[in-house]
């Protein structure tokens, strides 16, 4: 029921969870410039940067990863002081440039929203036309120009999520569902893992997240509970 994106992380989550916190030094210095710090994760980074930076590059040269100082680098994981998140920066850096984004500020003006979160001003701009098509809204409803009632609304916010299931097939994987079962990688707890799934959940769950990067067994679990319930039976 979560309807909006949380981008409200401490750095080691944003390096899990996006390349761009990732990819190279650089990142991963943007990562402890906007994410959230409290002592212990300034303490637990100060010891990381001491324990392999200082193994893995030469003080007196630069770093392999960046052109800058080494003792830049150092002065930099060593001056961390305690503060909040800087969220709009997080959705900006990870997301300007792409899913249709344009301008400076879109990645954290589009950022997921909805009970599947879609995500960019392009998915945004084809829920409004989708939604204009099946006659779901008036024709004054523009998600690009106020994508907050996405989240604000429950109607919007479960609109949205028809969309996204429409759209990308998932309705036609849940009707074809056999309850047979494959094997599938995921992740769990940022650990990588192989099981067997419900074909049509994990099919799903990688139309939606990409079955790398969603814990499986929740959403097997979830899913379990909700067949045995019976609690969809008087839908057609």
């Amino acid at each position: 029921m979560v309807l909006e994106e949380n981008l409200n992380h401490y750095p080691r989550v944003l390096m899990n969870l996006f390349k761009n916190f990732s990819k190279d030094l650089n990142a991963v210095m943007n990562a402890y410039t906007y994410g959230k710090l409290n002592k212990n994760k300034i303490i637990s980074a100060q010891a990381t940067f001491k324990n392999t930076c200082e193994k893995n590059y030469n003080s007196k040269v630069l770093c392999e990863h960046r052109d800058c100082n080494f003792v830049e680098v150092q002065n930099f994981f060593k001056n961390l002081q305690p503060k909040k998140a800087n969220v709009q920066q997080i959705g900006n850096i990870d997301y300007n440039d792409r899913n249709g984004n344009q301008l400076q500020d879109d990645g954290y003006r589009y950022r997921g929203r909805g009970l599947i979160q879609i995500t960019g001003r392009a998915k945004y701009q084809e829920f409004t036309d989708y939604a204009l098509k099946h006659d779901w809204i008036e024709a004054s409803v523009n998600f690009v120009k106020t994508p907050d009632i996405v989240s604000t609304s429950g109607t919007y916010a479960i609109l949205s999520a028809i969309y996204y299931w429409q759209k990308n097939g998932c309705d036609i994987i849940a009707k074809k569902d056999d309850n047979s079962v494959g094997t599938y990688s995921y992740k769990k707890n940022n650990n990588k893992f192989t099981g067997s799934f419900n074909n049509a959940v994990a099919k799903i769950a990688e139309k939606i997240n990409g079955v790398s990067k969603v814990n499986l067994d929740n959403r097997a679990n979830n899913f379990e509970k909700l067949y045995k319930s019976q609690t969809f039976n008087e839908f057609p």
